[in-house]
């Protein structure tokens, strides 16, 4: 099975939230884990796919968590 690089980016943003339920995490942080460049990690939690799963959080220290309900 194939998985695109954009599906593969989204999947390594939701394992790196699911190991730090508490905190926040930023996509520098995330890409520095994986080895890879901020932008991609970027397009993928900016696209409308399945609203509800990652929670942004704005602002200057702005950050992501999982949606929690």
């Amino acid at each position: 099975m194939r998985l695109t690089d954009c599906i593969d980016n989204a999947l390594c943003v939701l394992f790196y939230l699911s190991v730090r339920p508490s905190g926040l995490s930023t996509i520098r942080e995330m890409a520095d884990a994986y080895g890879i460049s901020g932008d991609p990690l970027t397009k993928v939690v900016q696209q409308p796919g399945d609203p509800g799963s990652v929670e942004t959080v704005r602002g200057r220290r702005g950050a992501l968590r999982l949606f929690r309900s």
